[in-house]
Protein backbone atom coordinates (compact mmCIF):
# COMPACT_ATOMS: atom_id res chain seq x y z
CA UNK A 1 0.00 0.00 0.00
CA UNK A 2 2.81 2.43 1.10
CA UNK A 3 4.17 2.23 -2.42
CA UNK A 4 0.81 2.45 -4.14
CA UNK A 5 0.51 6.04 -2.30
CA UNK A 6 4.11 6.86 -2.67
CA UNK A 7 3.50 6.10 -6.80
CA UNK A 8 0.04 7.52 -6.97
CA UNK A 9 -1.58 4.68 -8.07
CA UNK A 10 -5.37 5.43 -7.09
CA UNK A 11 -6.71 2.52 -8.88
CA UNK A 12 -4.19 0.23 -6.94
CA UNK A 13 -5.25 1.93 -3.83
CA UNK A 14 -8.75 1.11 -4.26
CA UNK A 15 -8.35 -2.84 -5.07
CA UNK A 16 -5.66 -2.89 -2.06
CA UNK A 17 -8.42 -1.69 -0.01
CA UNK A 18 -11.14 -3.76 -1.43
CA UNK A 19 -9.17 -6.66 -1.34
CA UNK A 20 -10.03 -6.18 2.77
CA UNK A 21 -5.91 -6.48 3.15
CA UNK A 22 -4.61 -4.11 6.53
CA UNK A 23 -3.83 -1.06 6.05
CA UNK A 24 -2.91 -0.26 9.18
CA UNK A 25 0.45 -2.10 7.94
CA UNK A 26 3.43 -0.47 8.83
CA UNK A 27 6.81 0.52 6.80
CA UNK A 28 10.41 0.06 8.36
CA UNK A 29 10.16 3.54 10.08
CA UNK A 30 6.58 2.34 12.05
CA UNK A 31 4.67 4.32 8.79
CA UNK A 32 0.89 3.28 7.67
CA UNK A 33 0.23 4.58 4.07
CA UNK A 34 -1.86 7.43 6.07
CA UNK A 35 1.22 8.53 6.83
CA UNK A 36 2.37 8.83 3.06
CA UNK A 37 -0.63 10.15 1.82
CA UNK A 38 -0.32 12.68 4.09
CA UNK A 39 3.11 13.23 2.90
CA UNK A 40 2.35 13.20 -0.22
CA UNK A 41 -0.34 15.81 0.10
CA UNK A 42 -3.04 13.60 -1.37
CA UNK A 43 -6.09 15.02 0.46
CA UNK A 44 -8.04 12.06 -1.91
CA UNK A 45 -6.20 9.56 -0.60
CA UNK A 46 -6.25 10.50 2.72
CA UNK A 47 -10.33 10.42 2.74
CA UNK A 48 -9.93 7.05 0.66
CA UNK A 49 -7.73 5.54 3.71
CA UNK A 50 -10.47 6.96 6.53
CA UNK A 51 -13.22 5.69 5.21
CA UNK A 52 -11.60 2.67 5.18
CA UNK A 53 -11.23 3.04 8.72
CA UNK A 54 -7.36 3.97 8.70
CA UNK A 55 -6.60 5.11 12.39
CA UNK A 56 -6.53 9.17 12.44
CA UNK A 57 -4.14 8.76 15.46
CA UNK A 58 -1.62 6.15 14.02
CA UNK A 59 1.82 7.01 15.34
CA UNK A 60 5.46 6.41 13.59
CA UNK A 61 8.27 4.21 15.19
CA UNK A 62 8.81 7.54 16.94
CA UNK A 63 5.79 8.29 18.35
CA UNK A 64 5.02 11.09 15.76
CA UNK A 65 1.19 11.11 15.51
CA UNK A 66 -0.40 12.08 11.70
CA UNK A 67 -2.14 15.37 12.90
CA UNK A 68 1.12 16.53 13.73
CA UNK A 69 2.49 16.08 10.52
CA UNK A 70 -0.53 17.58 8.66
CA UNK A 71 -0.25 20.48 10.94
CA UNK A 72 3.51 21.18 10.87
CA UNK A 73 3.79 20.95 6.84
CA UNK A 74 0.66 23.12 6.96
CA UNK A 75 -1.68 20.63 5.37
CA UNK A 76 -4.53 22.20 7.31
CA UNK A 77 -7.62 20.53 4.71
CA UNK A 78 -5.62 17.15 5.61
CA UNK A 79 -5.71 17.94 9.58
CA UNK A 80 -9.26 19.44 8.98
CA UNK A 81 -10.21 15.80 7.82
CA UNK A 82 -8.12 14.19 10.08
CA UNK A 83 -9.86 15.85 12.98
CA UNK A 84 -13.42 15.19 11.42
CA UNK A 85 -12.93 11.20 11.70
CA UNK A 86 -11.35 11.78 15.12
CA UNK A 87 -8.02 12.39 15.36
CA UNK A 88 -7.16 13.76 18.83
CA UNK A 89 -5.66 17.76 19.11
CA UNK A 90 -4.40 16.93 22.69
CA UNK A 91 -3.14 13.48 22.45
CA UNK A 92 0.77 12.66 23.04
CA UNK A 93 3.42 12.20 21.32
CA UNK A 94 6.41 9.52 22.35
CA UNK A 95 8.47 12.36 21.07
CA UNK A 96 11.31 13.82 23.93
CA UNK A 97 9.11 12.21 26.67
CA UNK A 98 5.25 12.05 26.01
CA UNK A 99 4.51 15.45 24.71
CA UNK A 100 1.07 16.84 24.20
CA UNK A 101 0.87 18.33 19.93
CA UNK A 102 0.63 21.58 21.43
CA UNK A 103 3.31 21.09 23.45
CA UNK A 104 5.56 20.05 20.22
CA UNK A 105 4.77 23.17 18.11
CA UNK A 106 5.50 25.29 21.13
CA UNK A 107 8.49 24.18 21.76
CA UNK A 108 9.79 24.82 18.12
CA UNK A 109 8.24 27.84 17.71
CA UNK A 110 5.16 26.59 15.16
CA UNK A 111 3.20 29.49 15.74
CA UNK A 112 0.99 28.34 12.39
CA UNK A 113 0.80 24.94 14.25
CA UNK A 114 -0.48 26.38 17.50
CA UNK A 115 -3.05 28.85 16.39
CA UNK A 116 -4.22 25.71 14.22
CA UNK A 117 -4.04 23.24 17.76
CA UNK A 118 -6.02 26.07 19.49
CA UNK A 119 -8.44 26.80 16.94
CA UNK A 120 -9.11 23.13 17.15
CA UNK A 121 -9.47 22.56 21.20
CA UNK A 122 -5.86 21.96 22.19
CA UNK A 123 -6.27 21.75 26.26
CA UNK A 124 -2.88 24.00 27.43
CA UNK A 125 -3.57 22.10 30.93
CA UNK A 126 -2.35 18.64 29.69
CA UNK A 127 1.04 18.32 30.88
CA UNK A 128 3.94 16.63 29.09
CA UNK A 129 5.96 13.24 30.39
CA UNK A 130 7.50 15.40 32.70
CA UNK A 131 4.36 17.11 34.46
CA UNK A 132 4.39 20.39 32.60
CA UNK A 133 1.59 21.90 31.00
CA UNK A 134 2.06 24.29 27.96
CA UNK A 135 1.72 27.45 29.98
CA UNK A 136 4.35 26.74 32.59
CA UNK A 137 6.56 25.56 29.37
CA UNK A 138 6.28 28.82 27.97
CA UNK A 139 6.98 30.84 31.21
CA UNK A 140 10.69 28.52 31.47
CA UNK A 141 11.47 29.01 28.02
CA UNK A 142 13.18 31.79 26.86
CA UNK A 143 13.63 30.82 23.19
CA UNK A 144 9.52 30.88 22.82
CA UNK A 145 8.40 33.83 21.08
CA UNK A 146 6.96 36.59 21.99
CA UNK A 147 4.13 36.22 19.62
CA UNK A 148 3.65 31.90 20.81
CA UNK A 149 3.73 33.42 24.18
CA UNK A 150 1.47 35.79 24.12
CA UNK A 151 -1.10 33.34 21.77
CA UNK A 152 -0.49 30.48 25.09
CA UNK A 153 -0.72 33.18 27.70
CA UNK A 154 -4.49 34.43 26.17
CA UNK A 155 -5.53 30.98 25.78
CA UNK A 156 -4.47 30.61 29.07
CA UNK A 157 -7.11 32.92 30.17
CA UNK A 158 -9.95 31.31 28.63
CA UNK A 159 -9.19 27.91 29.78
CA UNK A 160 -9.09 26.48 33.19
CA UNK A 161 -7.49 24.07 34.73
CA UNK A 162 -9.28 20.86 35.70
CA UNK A 163 -10.23 20.52 39.02
CA UNK A 164 -8.15 17.55 40.40
CA UNK A 165 -10.36 16.97 43.82
CA UNK A 166 -13.36 15.92 42.34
Amino acid sequence: MHCLIRESDEAGINAYIQSKADIELKDGWGRSALFWAIKKEKLEYVDILLAAGADPNARDEQGKRVLLVAITSGFTKVADKLITYGADVNGLTDIYSKQGLLHYCVHRNGERCVVYLLENGADITIKDGYGFTVIERVEMNNSISDNIRTLIRDAAKTQTAPNVDE
